[in-house]
């Protein structure tokens, strides 16, 4: 009762009214792009219902399949970038319209490659809606606990450097813990095609528990495992060190402002910026990597789905790698905090 109360009288976290808010735009902008996508299907759908409908005919002539062939691939054009099925599909049913074969198992081949690709495409749709709805509900649980005693927890004391916050050997264990859990999870999130990274959790934790250096280290390390037995792309480390220097700095200067008190606030301010950069960094690498093709997109339903309703590659990478990191950093960010709460996991490590 104290939480609903705290969460419709009290003045909100502007960082939390921020989430929220941004959470909220990008589930509305999803339903939008996910309508749009649906009628475009449709639309496909259509036009091969028609094109079948005007070869059982008979009667149309060879100028009238030629253009039925033309606008079949131009319409469908822009799909078959993501599948090199769908493309010979479409290449084989319009040689056939244009050579007044009857071949509607070209026309069938094509249709189920088509549904093939729009479920695909539906996927990427509702991963964007799960992350955007996942997000506004955390961050609406952390609205209605803020400002109580367990939204936050007291220090006994403060760091005095933001390089290591226990000395450098308590570091180094954080920060080969933290990445052996970051490791962890990342491998059970893609073994069960969980659509988050779940790579960053431990390196927050480690910011906090150990310090800039540590928690550097854990990032450095967690990629390292990652391009050494998940053969990740290793410069994408880059994006992790962003996050492990953003949650120290962010966790050294909360500590300045009020020594005996951390609040869950701080943990989400560390993930925000880890989202927004990890964002920006990570999809500006997929464009410098893959040159502007869409071919990148063969295992991103998220960016895929976009770009096929807007057909703007680089806003198709920026608006799914901002929107997946920000769900993701928030979730670490919250689980960290719990984490670092634990009185025992702060013996361990703090004192």
């Amino acid at each position: 009762m104290t939480s609903l109360k705290n969460l419709f009288k009290s003045k909100a976290n502007p960082l939390i009214s921020l989430l929220i808010v941004l959470s909220l735009l990008n589930f509305l902008a999803t339903i939008f792009v996910y309508s749009t996508g649906i009628k475009k299907f449709a639309d496909i759908n259509e036009i091969i219902s028609n094109t079948r409908e005007l070869c059982i005919s008979g009667k149309a002539s060879n100028d009238d399949l030629d253009s039925a062939a033309e606008k079949l691939y131009s319409d469908l054009e822009e799909l078959s970038y993501f599948s090199s099925k769908l493309t010979h599909a479409v290449l084989t049913t319009c040689r056939a319209i244009t050579a007044d074969e009857k071949n509607f198992y070209a026309i069938d081949s094509l249709e189920l490659e088509v549904l093939k690709e729009e479920n695909q495409l539906k996927s990427g749709f509702r991963i964007l809606l799960f992350v955007s709805v996942m997000t506004i509900l955390l961050t609406i649980l952390t609205l209605a606990i803020q400002g109580q005693e367990r939204a936050g927890f007291s220090l006994h004391s403060s760091s005095d450097s933001i390089l290591f916050r226990n000395g450098i050997f308590k570091g180094l264990l954080i920060a080969t813990l933290c990445a052996l859990t970051n490791f962890v999870l990342t491998t059970i999130s893609g073994a069960t095609k969980i659509p988050l990274y779940l790579d960053s959790i431990a390196t927050i934790a480690a910011a906090f528990l150990g310090g800039l250096v540590p928690a550097i280290l854990t990032a450095m390390l967690t990629n390292g495992l990652m391009s050494l037995i998940n053969k990740a792309p290793y410069l994408f480390a880059i994006c992790h060190i962003m996050t492990a220097i953003f949650s120290a700095t962010v966790f050294y200067a909360a500590e300045k402002k009020n020594p005996k008190r951390i609040t869950i606030c701080a943990f989400l301010f560390a993930g925000l910026l880890s989202a927004i950069s990890n964002g920006i960094a990570g999809s500006a690498m997929s464009i410098a990597f893959c040159g502007g093709r869409p071919d990148v997109f063969n295992r991103d339903m998220p960016s895929a789905g976009i770009y096929f309703v807007t057909q703007q590659f680089d806003l198709a990478l920026y608006w799914a790698g901002i929107a997946l990191n920000f769900a993701d950093k928030t979730i670490a960010a919250v689980i960290s905090f719990v984490v670092c709460k634990s009185s025992r996991i702060r013996q361990i490590f703090l004192q």
